[in-house]
């Protein structure tokens, strides 16, 4: 039986409950865990609202997850009076999407902070700010408004260079860098998407710049550069540009997650224009090893692991988590082949998915017609490895 059940639906027994759970961590955080699971994150901000300052300071000893940053979201700002808890909160809150909860905390304080907190407080309001553009700008993308998603990357970018500038002279240049570099890559994503490549490219290149004037940024570097390169390939559509570009990114996409996708991209553009089998063969490997890694972050960002997506695919089938992941159905399933095959045969299950793939096959053919089409493509496989990847395909797929 969940709260609400036991509470019967009564809105001030859950509240009160939660709050209970809350002032008794960390003894209760498998009991609060399980209970806000249960709950919409819409009624955990209005809980939230009734957390003391100390409560809050509990809820950041435990480990946050989307649920728990809800309940936190919803603090009102009255009851925190320590700076250095707000900043504290307020970074957690923007690290996870809660943008206005986070500034409008912020805020609150900057009137009575003093020396480095009340700079620090400005600078992560300037980063608020223009992290809430950038995300309107997107929504005004969707919309085809553009010359209102111009004026919102104009305004972030006056944002993120206020809040570079109050970095600075804290002398906190990891922070200064990592502000002055978002703003250079959302400036070049702008011009990329818009088709304005020339500026797209050159301003690829003041972020590979930047980051390489300060030691630890190699991966930046690396990945600002790649996009550049990404962008003469478009130019010249050299199918070798696009594929050195896509190893470049596919190089940093550990640390960088986000460059898998692009990485995708670059892959997927130069498989188009390549014309030998042994190039499709290879660029097939790789963008399958790119998309697995996009994917890969895109589950564990919504879902957690595996078992999370397996039990998302039960509930709200392929498109209902395609749609979720925000990718295609057609990516999401040929995700789920390569996982499968990887599963019961290895690297030379991979190897099979690519093949599969470069073919247009998948594994919704029988097993033994599947062993002859690859056969005769001079791939070798047992028929083992394809039967358990089918079965354990439709176990996630049906349970």
């Amino acid at each position: 039986m969940g709260l609400a059940e036991e509470c019967l639906w009564d809105l001030e027994c859950i509240r009160s409950r939660i709050i209970k759970d809350v002032r008794q961590l960390p003894a209760s955080k498998g009991t609060l865990l399980r209970h806000l699971n249960e709950l919409p994150e819409n009624l955990l901000r209005d809980i939230g609202k009734g957390l003391s300052e100390h409560d809050a300071e509990l809820l950041l000893s435990i480990k946050p997850s989307g649920k728990v940053i809800a309940l936190i979201a919803g603090i009102d700002p009255v009851n925190v009076n320590s700076i250095g808890l707000a900043i504290r909160l307020s970074e957690l809150m923007m690290e996870h999407g809660e943008l206005g909860r986070a500034v409008e905390l912020l805020r609150s304080k900057v009137n009575v902070a003093v020396g480095e907190d009340s700079l620090r407080l400005k600078a992560l309001i300037e980063l608020g700010e223009g992290l809430i553009d950038i995300k309107s700008s997107e929504l005004e993308h969707e919309r085809g408004n553009h010359e209102a998603e111009y004026r919102l990357i104009e305004d972030a970018m006056m944002h993120l260079s206020a809040a570079y500038n109050h970095y600075s002279e804290l002398r906190e240049l990891d922070d200064a860098v990592n502000v002055r570099l978002l703003g250079l890559m959302e400036l070049a994503r702008y011009h990329l998407t818009h088709g304005n490549l020339d500026e797209a490219r050159s301003t690829y290149l003041q972020c590979a710049s930047a980051a390489r004037w300060v030691d630890g940024y190699l991966t930046e570097v690396t990945r600002c550069a790649a996009m550049a390169r990404l962008i003469e390939a478009i130019e010249d559509g050299e199918q070798d540009y696009y594929e050195e570009a896509g190893d470049m990114l596919l190089n940093v996409a550990q640390e960088i997650p986000e460059a898998a996708e692009e990485a995708e991209v670059a892959y997927g553009s130069a498989l188009q224009l390549a014309n030998n089998d042994d190039d499709k063969g290879r660029l097939f490997t790789k963008y399958l090893t790119a998309l697995v890694l996009h994917v890969d972050w895109l589950v564990t960002q919504r879902y957690g692991d595996l078992n999370g997506l397996v039990n998302a695919l039960r509930s709200l089938g392929l498109g209902g988590v395609a749609s979720e992941l925000g990718v295609d159905e057609g990516r999401v399933k040929l995700y789920l082949n390569v996982k499968a095959l990887a599963r019961t045969g290895g690297l030379d299950g991979v190897k099979v998915a690519a093949a599969l793939a470069a073919m247009g096959l998948d594994l919704s053919l029988e097993p033994s017609e599947l062993v002859r089409r690859l056969s005769e493509m001079g791939v070798r496989v047992n028929e083992d490895v394809v039967k358990g990847a089918r079965e354990l395909l439709r176990s996630w797929l049906t349970g």
